[in-house]
């Protein structure tokens, strides 16, 4: 499976996933824009009408490197109804999916380094942080994380450098991300 059937697969989870819901359900035929900026998760902007909406579906694996989809719904709603991040529209861990308000792209990068900008984001930072952590959520270990991802890299890279057009590749480890086998199976088909 290459990249695109990849995305048409998520897309197609994702759109039976929301259908399931009658908060998203009318989002399910909307039309989908792919943001392709993850390696974790399958992202698209979904303009039904009047109300656009950010669609997230989470890749298989992602609990792999520490992501809790139960604890991060805890979190987004916090954080949502606290003003600091889109509302949340659904967050379904059991279906990997997470829908919020769109909101749309405030500048160019290059604004980001302005006076104004960086007060924003400090206040936004600061009321963040100010919010009270529910006490039976699991801690993150990025350091732990960090190690995973380390002892797996050799392996895929290893994969990646002895990769011709027709050599057929073992399946991956569990450890390494959906998205790195992806590329090992391109490489492998000559893609």
């Amino acid at each position: 499976m290459n990249g695109a059937d990849d995305w048409g697969a998520a897309e197609a989870a994702a759109r039976a996933a929301l259908a399931t819901d009658a908060t998203t359900a009318r989002l399910s035929g909307a039309p989908f824009t792919p943001i392709d900026v993850s390696l974790s998760n399958f992202a698209w902007s979904a303009d039904a009408g009047q109300h656009k909406r950010f669609v997230r579906l989470a890749r298989l694996g992602t609990e792999d490197f520490g992501a809790d989809l139960a604890a991060e719904a805890r979190i987004l709603h916090q954080v949502g109804e606290a003003g600091i991040s889109p509302r949340v529209v659904r967050c379904d861990p059991a279906q990997r999916l997470l829908v919020t308000h769109w909101i749309e792209p405030a500048g160019e990068p290059s604004s980001f380094a302005e006076p104004a900008v960086i007060v924003t984001v400090g206040q936004a930072l600061a009321r963040l942080h100010a919010l009270r952590v529910p006490s039976d959520l699991r801690v993150v270990r990025f350091d732990a994380q960090a190690r995973l991802l380390a002892a797996s890299l050799p392996e895929l890279l290893g994969r990646a450098a002895g990769c011709s057009g027709g050599t057929i590749l073992s399946p991956a480890p569990a450890a390494i991300s959906i998205r790195s086998r992806a590329i090992l199976r391109g490489c492998a088909n000559g893609e």
